[in-house]
């Protein structure tokens, strides 16, 4: 994969990780998307100026799809003036699992678990 490539890729997830997965927020623990581990691929079309960004929905009933390729869009256009077009696409939300998180995550999460479990362990 050529450097001007890989340096758009990169570029494109740091957009992805300005973004926060609105249910994450929602529970006090704010997650951007690819710790999450919604982020499946993005792909630079170069000849084309286009980014692709292909998205794990958590559900099938998720309701953030229109926020998510809004911002998608919105971010990768302001930091990435070489990109022109930018495609969202996201499966059914069959395949997600807690699994799919980042490895900070899983850690972080079964330490608040073990608090809710044993009280004797709650912070002070």
């Amino acid at each position: 994969m050529p450097a001007l490539t890989v340096g758009l890729e990169d570029g494109v997830r740091a957009c992805l990780r300005e973004i926060k997965d609105p249910c994450s927020v929602a529970t006090g623990h704010p997650l951007h998307l690819e710790e999450m581990g919604l982020v499946r691929s993005v792909e630079i079309d170069a000849a084309a100026n286009r980014a692709i960004v292909d998205l794990r929905l958590t559900s099938p009933t998720c309701v953030m799809v229109g926020y998510f390729v809004t911002e998608i869009e919105k971010l990768v256009r302001e930091a990435l003036p070489q990109i022109t077009d930018v495609e969202v696409r996201f499966d059914q939300g069959f395949e997600w699992t807690p699994d799919m998180m980042s490895e900070d995550v899983k850690r972080a999460r079964a330490e608040r678990f073990a608090l809710i479990g044993d009280p004797s362990k709650e912070p002070r």
